[in-house]
């Protein structure tokens, strides 16, 4: 009898890379928590995305068809939504949401994963994710510019690339143990061309704008320009009809979701004129 995905070794390596993505972003968000810089206070889960990068002299493993420039992982919550979007497209089913799982059970998890995501970025707090809620992408470039990756979220990924994001995940989580990280959770310190850890892994944290950050006062004026420039390009996807109407038949059609993102523009242009004052 042919083994199914959902119970091979391939699809258990690809569970154990989702729980080390929940404990990774587990750590990241409470050494964020324990020095928290003002911009990020209040910030929800959601908009949360860590990266962690380690650059390479020469090629990783001996052998290589290609000079391996870097690896790299990005550690994300993911949309609750995609459980019910999943089974509407008839795509086939990741690790976790499931085809054949009960409503009642795919609606509890995606409150779970949206409660998750509501939770506000408060000073000296600790946080727990679970695997389900996190999302893991563990990538490889080469210095000839081509690359490979794997994702938590898809379905069959490549098994060799789910044992090397398994071996990266766990540099990444011994590296996140360092006093460097602890002092600096939000980006590495940058680094001289003479400094012997030219080669040292980097880290940063940024904020997901497609997860409409809520404000707090505290961003820049940089921050918040790239923010109004989202906003507007977001507007202008989710709206219809001419740029110019001639008449009430020809109006550029607004949807709700747009009219949200309207507000939160008009909410950072205010933000972005205090600054300047």
């Amino acid at each position: 009898m042919k083994m199914s995905y959902e119970i091979s070794e391939a699809r258990q390596r690809q569970a154990d890379l989702a729980a080390a993505g929940a404990e990774i972003f587990s750590i990241a968000a409470t050494a964020l928590a324990l020095e928290l810089p003002s911009s990020y206070e209040g910030k929800p889960l959601d908009c949360l995305k860590f990266y962690f990068e380690q650059p390479y002299k020469g090629s990783r493993y001996f052998g290589a068809a290609d000079v391996i420039k870097s690896e790299s992982l990005v550690v994300s919550l993911v949309k609750p939504e995609r459980i019910d979007q999943y089974d509407m497209t008839n795509e086939p089913s990741d690790i976790f949401r499931i085809h054949s799982y009960p409503d009642a059970l795919k609606s509890d998890l995606s409150k779970q994963i949206r409660r998750i995501g509501r939770k506000p970025l408060v000073a000296e707090k600790r946080y727990f994710v679970p695997p389900y809620a996190v999302t893991t992408e563990y990538g490889v470039d080469y210095v000839n510019g081509s690359g490979l990756s794997v994702d938590t979220d898809v379905y069959m990924p490549t098994h060799i690339m789910l044992a090397s994001g398994l071996i990266f995940a766990g540099e990444v989580m011994r590296y996140m143990k360092s006093e460097l990280y602890q002092r600096f959770p939000v980006i590495s310190p940058e680094k001289d061309e003479d400094d012997e850890d030219l080669y040292r892994m980097q880290h940063a944290v940024k904020i997901s704008f497609a997860a409409r950050p809520p404000l707090n006062g505290a961003e820049s004026k940089e921050w918040l320009e790239k923010y109004a420039k989202w906003l507007r390009y977001s507007i202008k996807q989710m709206t219809f009809g001419p740029e110019n109407p001639k008449s009430s038949a020809e109006f550029r059609g607004i949807g709700d979701s747009a009219m949200d993102d309207g507000i939160l523009l008009m909410k950072t242009m205010d933000a972005i004129s205090r600054v300047q004052d």
